[in-house]
């Protein structure tokens, strides 16, 4: 195992403070504990210190991977040590959406009361039945 040096290795140094700090932008909060490990096949491993002391692979690329956001993707969605309470984007957006469609839905609603109103107070006016009565024979 040849953990990377990043002194010697800068092209990597963004990948690794992401991988080390995270990157809100996919979602990943980042671990300190994790590295970046070159294999012996020219593939690339995310390993991890865990409590024991002992390194752990957490995902593995293809020989001849180019390191991108997708291993940082797929942390994130496997993230175990999330928070219960964390805000997920897509629960936010149902929620807004379902809060406007109910909005539109009363307001509507209003709008139809309003209207069914007016119709029945106008056919209803005293005013309105006399004239009709006096243009009958």
């Amino acid at each position: 195992m040849q953990i990377i040096d990043l002194a010697e290795h800068t092209e990597h140094k963004d990948f690794v403070a992401r991988l080390q700090h995270g990157d809100a932008s996919l979602g990943w909060r980042g671990d300190p504990n994790m590295t970046l490990v070159r294999e012996p096949d020219n593939g690339w491993s995310i390993q991890r210190l865990d409590d024991d002391c002992q390194w752990r692979r957490v995902l593995s690329s293809r020989p001849g991977m180019r390191l991108d956001a997708q291993p940082l993707r797929l942390l994130a969605e496997r993230d175990a040590h999330r928070d219960r309470d964390a805000y997920d984007p897509v629960a936010a957006v149902i929620k807004h959406n379902a809060q406007v469609y109910k909005d539109q839905a009363a307001a509507a609603a209003e709008a139809q009361g309003v209207a069914a109103d007016a119709v029945f107070s106008r056919a209803s006016s005293p005013s309105r039945n006399r004239s009709y009565l006096k243009d009958r024979p």
